[in-house]
């Protein structure tokens, strides 16, 4: 009733489940409903969405199967929430899109006005260095790094490092 946004149960009982699946996914869960009381046998899980009362749109992963009761077929059908998971995937999506296009608005202001000319607005000094300058400082970085990590990662490598700092070398 919850995921209907009844408030009770009952407030439910004269609909079909068929009223709150929305007007573009009816023909698909008419079609399966078909097949079902044709055939028998259950349907693998599909995404839906669902049209509460008050307009609220929910996501739900919803899987059905045939079950008999005093000799009449009926269709049992087991739904599961999964809005929140698709607002997830939809914020994840949106994120990443996002990115895409701030990037590619960079790599375009760059092109467009040179990037040489862009980088030195941006970020003074660094420009103006040249390119040897800019990868000896970058290999110098790497070797500090691996350097670091060597020693981090050895065994003794803690009372290396605190037997260099009392000697005034760290």
């Amino acid at each position: 009733a919850t995921l209907l946004g009844a408030a009770d149960p009952q407030a439910l009982v004269d609909h079909s489940s068929l009223d709150f699946v929305a007007p573009e996914e009816r023909g698909l869960v008419e079609e399966r409903t078909r097949a079902l009381l044709e055939r028998g046998g259950s349907m693998p899980p599909v995404e839906l969405r669902l049209v509460r009362p008050d307009g609220e749109e929910r996501f739900v992963e919803a899987a059905a199967t045939r079950i008999d009761e005093a000799g009449e077929p009926r269709i049992l059908i087991v739904q599961r929430d999964v809005t929140e998971r698709k607002r997830a995937e939809a914020a994840r999506r949106d994120g990443s899109l996002f990115c895409l296009k701030l990037v590619e608005k960079i790599i375009v202001g760059l092109e467009e006005g040179g990037a040489r000319e862009k980088a030195s607005r941006g970020i003074g000094a660094v420009a103006q260095r040249d390119e040897a300058d800019i990868e000896q400082t970058a290999e110098r970085n790497v070797v500090s790094v691996r350097n670091y990590l060597r020693t981090v990662g050895s065994e003794d490598g803690a009372g290396r490092r605190a037997e260099r700092r009392r000697e005034g070398s760290v």
